[in-house]
């Protein structure tokens, strides 16, 4: 019995040489458990309760910000999207953060944010506001007193 611990032991020592850096790994565990499965179980949620309460006027929308950045700093989310990383996008504030991380000197100028991320932060913010346009209610009541 102890032979085949030891050896399932030496096996797994082995394997594990084999991945050296289970960061990237955890990281995405951590993500999702964080905030990608709260957030969809909270829209599953309130879009039972919509359908519950025979509500055809308020929809649950839920997006998932994919868009490899390059924030100055973070080179571990250099071609990834982290967490918060869609905000100088919705709200095209790409010449903000390049300015921002300008001051920091030359090491920041040359990984602020690049020409090719600022077309997608124009289209993502027409997208969003095409979106808000189109679900927008207005309210055409009128009360008399």
């Amino acid at each position: 019995e102890k032979r085949i611990i030891r050896a399932k032991a030496r096996a797994l020592k082995e394997a594990a040489k084999v991945v050296v850096d289970y960061r990237p790994v955890m990281s995405a565990i951590i993500t999702d458990y964080l905030f990608r499965c709260p957030s969809w179980h909270y829209a599953q949620q309130l879009s039972e309760l919509r359908i519950r309460n025979f509500d055809d006027h308020h929809n649950v929308y839920v997006y998932r910000f994919g868009q490899p950045t390059h924030i100055p700093g973070y080179k571990e989310c250099w071609g990834k999207a982290c967490h918060s990383a869609e905000i100088p996008y919705v709200f095209q504030s790409m010449d903000i953060l390049r300015s921002n991380y300008s001051t920091y000197g030359p090491y920041a100028q040359k990984e602020a944010p690049s020409a090719p991320e600022y077309p997608y932060s124009e289209i993502m913010a027409a997208y969003r506001g095409a979106f808000q346009a189109s679900t927008s209610t207005t309210s055409s009541s009128s009360s008399s007193r």
